[in-house]
């Protein structure tokens, strides 16, 4: 039986990915594949190492379990893989970057925080946010990104910030042994498609997904798609594994890319 712990991206909680893992488990359910879920949301401890052990922590006795990350929630993953491969069945990355924070985007985090310090809230960081991935304030996706930026609340932004601005770039530290899949958006300017090939390349096992039309927030704007590539992935490799004669990890090789 499957496992996956979810980790929502920066000013994110729960209800962004919960359709898309709604999804996903009942197209596995399909199968005779029972999935069970979490979400983490992240920012609980004082530095990103620190957070990937606490989060690592949660596989306890169980066997390696998948992890699912949006945007700094597939950042995190990648680090807990790195950190601590035992812990991870596979990744699943959408809309996120294997590279170390910009230099550039620095200076616009620490604004964009201190403005959350004085508000007392990060709402306002939210809003800005929202022309970045081209949300109309006033639409439902819109005012659920505000409540959902209310809910993380002014210390867990705090430290999802540090965790962007201290992250590693991943491409220089070598392969990964676990299987990935990196979902993008086409028309995703904060983290293209070309983010994800980046991600997949740190695998021998990985598939590339770019859907056509979505933006940085697919996880919510293309729940069904996501799902439904989610746990293709899944079951194709739970099937690989159940075959494998022990000489390998998997026998197959996953790799190029599709638009969905």
């Amino acid at each position: 039986m499957p496992h996956l712990i979810a980790l929502p991206g920066t000013l994110l909680d729960g209800e962004s990915l919960t359709d898309a893992l709604s999804s996903a488990t009942a197209v596995l359910a399909q199968r005779g594949i029972v999935l069970t879920t979490q979400i983490e949301v992240l920012g609980l401890a004082p530095s990103l190492p620190l957070e990937c052990d606490r989060l690592s922590a949660l596989v306890g006795s169980r066997e390696p379990v998948w992890w699912l990350g949006h945007s700094l929630g597939a950042i995190v993953a990648l680090a807990i893989a790195r950190r601590t491969p035992t812990a991870v069945q596979g990744l699943i990355c959408l809309a996120s970057t294997a590279r170390a924070d910009a230099p550039g985007n620095l200076s616009i985090r620490q604004t964009q925080l201190r403005r959350a310090e004085v508000d007392g809230h990060p709402k306002s960081v939210s809003l800005e946010l929202k022309n970045v991935f081209g949300v109309d304030e006033g639409s439902a996706l819109g005012r659920q990104l505000m409540a959902q930026a209310e809910r993380v609340g002014l210390e867990r932004y705090r430290l999802q910030t540090l965790y962007a601005i201290s992250r590693e770039d991943q491409r220089e530290k070598g392969r990964l042994n676990c299987p990935i899949l990196a979902i993008s958006g086409s028309h995703d300017a904060l983290c293209p498609p070309d983010r994800s090939v980046e991600i997949a390349a740190l695998s021998s096992r990985s598939r590339v997904i770019e859907l056509t039309g979505a933006g940085h927030l697919l996880a919510s704007t293309h729940a069904d798609a996501i799902g439904h590539q989610v746990a293709e992935f899944i079951a194709m490799i739970d099937a690989t594994t159940a075959t494998s004669t022990g000489k390998s990890s998997v026998a197959l090789i996953y790799a190029g890319s599709r638009h969905a």
